[in-house]
């Protein structure tokens, strides 16, 4: 029986893989890479007053990301090129890079990397420099140290006493990606419980300018909730103490409202959505679309992607957090609820309103409903006064004697979320008290999307009078057999004779609004 043994690449094969890891990222994220690693220097060595900085040289085409951590020793910046997937860092709570993939995220954006670092008290900085080799095959790399007069003779800008400082050249066609807006907005989002914490400073410069302090993305609408919620989980006989900072904010303004995921500070799923758990995709509160914000467990392990989340998805940890986001969800909805219906309820009144005050001067210009059939079959109705047929249907008024005075017999017309057994309906007749009154479902998607999204548009308009025209006819028909009006031979029949009520009513408001 053959011995089992592992996959192994050629050096060429293992150049080739090396550049393929380096080119696997999108742009922002390449700068990602950088930052995270400056934090995690911040962290390991709880520099006070912690600062990683990001600064855009436009005309060198160079991205550069500088903190003023404890820096590197030659013998372990040297370490780096030579241990390409091995991490000092998995499993420590204070850091969050752990695939030790990220310095070649350079080779996205462009073709070469400087890192440059210094330690407290040394008289040289230590540099290290990727690039892909002409030939386009691998990266190489290359050692040297620098005094501060090389290292501004060099183009690296100004000398610091400690701290690393990362030089990313960027391809001119990838610059586009590192604008000062897209930039800024990026730190602010992927680091947002960081900044709101302020347990270190992000900044932001361009060029020669002068530094700015990144604050915290703010959102927009009401505060819900902003806190830590505690929970322990036991894993053997240990108990351990977990904690969700999470901070959750309302603006009914919103249809696509994300609630970002971090763990350790960092952003790791644009939103909750995307961690594809069961009972958060059940959760009425984490889909209803109006809530923004953010959940951080820093207990969870950093990852860019699913597989850290996903080993985890049977752990007390893991089981632990989603239990209590299903639990505050549970606790905040029914209010978000009832405030979401009333606010659907509140933009769907301008085009109610209008609608109804047409309908009601429509009605009063067509012919009664009150059709009887002949013994033939036809349907026609006979004035009392002058025995003229009057075909049914939209036409002017004619000039009859002592004419009968229609009644409108409908209330003013309501706004409600159906339940979930009548959610597809758009519409539906409720009685209030002895009158009938239509009520519309503000639940419905296509109310959502037409009345909802643009309340004083001509489409709201005709999409809330095509439903109360159609519940004014179906009531007009069932009072009107009641009373013995109309005789039906079939429920066919009725339908049609609701149908044609309903569209001469729509179409004669239609001619009232051109």
């Amino acid at each position: 029986m053959s011995a089992v043994r592992k996959v192994r690449m050629s050096a060429a094969g293992q150049d080739r893989a090396i550049l393929e890891l380096a080119r696997q990222y999108p742009p922002m994220h390449s700068l990602r890479e950088y930052v995270t690693n400056s934090i995690d220097a911040i962290y390991a060595n709880a520099v006070p007053g912690g600062i990683a900085r990001v600064t855009l040289d436009t005309r060198g085409s160079r991205v550069i990301i500088y903190d003023n951590g404890t820096g590197m020793s030659m013998e372990k910046l040297l370490s780096l090129p030579i241990r390409v997937g091995e991490s000092e860092k998995i499993g420590l709570p204070n850091q969050r890079g752990e695939k030790a993939l990220g310095l070649l995220a350079f080779g996205s954006v462009g073709q070469w990397m400087e890192i440059i670092t210094r330690q407290p008290g040394a008289d040289d900085y230590g540099s290290l420099r990727y690039e892909i080799n002409k030939s386009g095959e691998g990266i190489d790399y290359k050692e040297g140290s620098l005094d501060d007069a090389s290292m501004k003779s060099s183009g690296f800008g100004e000398p610091f006493n400690q701290g690393t400082r990362v030089i990313l050249h960027v391809d001119k066609n990838k610059m586009k990606h590192f604008n000062q807006t897209a930039v800024k907005r990026e730190l602010r989002e992927i680091y947002l419980p960081l900044l709101m914490k302020k347990v270190m400073n992000i900044e932001f410069s361009e060029g020669d300018g002068e530094s700015e302090e990144l604050k915290p993305i703010e959102f927009k609408g009401e505060k819900v909730f902003l806190g830590h919620i505690p929970f322990d989980v036991t894993s053997g006989r240990e108990t351990k103490q977990c904690l969700i900072y999470a901070g959750l904010w309302l603006d009914l303004a919103k249809k696509n409202g994300r609630i970002g995921v971090y763990s350790k500070g960092v952003r790791v799923y644009e939103d909750i959505s995307k961690m594809f758990d069961e009972d958060i995709a059940n959760s009425d509160f984490w889909n209803c679309g109006r809530i923004s914000g953010f959940i951080e467990e820093p207990n969870l392990l950093l990852t860019l992607g699913r597989d850290k989340i996903d080993e985890q998805r049977s752990g007390n940890i893991y089981g632990g957090l989603i239990e209590n986001l299903v639990t505050l969800g549970s606790k905040l909805w029914p209010d978000i609820k009832q405030r979401i219906s009333s606010d659907r309820n509140l933009k769907g009144q301008t085009a109610l309103q209008k609608a109804y005050g047409l309908l009601k001067a429509a009605f009063q210009e067509l012919e009664p409903f009150g059709i009887k059939p002949s013994r033939q079959g036809s349907r026609q109705k006979e004035s009392e006064q002058n025995k003229i047929k009057i075909k049914w249907g939209i036409k002017e008024p004619q000039k009859v004697t002592n004419k009968k005075k229609k009644k409108w017999q409908f209330g003013i017309p309501e706004i409600s979320d159906f339940d979930m057994a009548e959610e597809n309906l758009r519409s539906k007749t409720v009685y209030r008290g002895h009158r009938p009154v239509a009520s519309l479902n503000s639940g419905h998607r296509d109310w959502k999307r037409i009345v909802e999204g643009s309340p004083e548009s001509i489409e709201a308009v005709q999409y809330v009078v095509r439903q109360l025209a159609f519940q004014e006819a179906f009531t007009e028909s069932n009072i009107a057999r009641t009373i013995g009006e109309v005789v039906y031979s079939g429920s066919d029949e009725q339908v049609a004779d609701i149908e044609r009520r309903a569209d001469d009513l729509f179409f004669k408001v239609m001619e009232k609004i051109e």
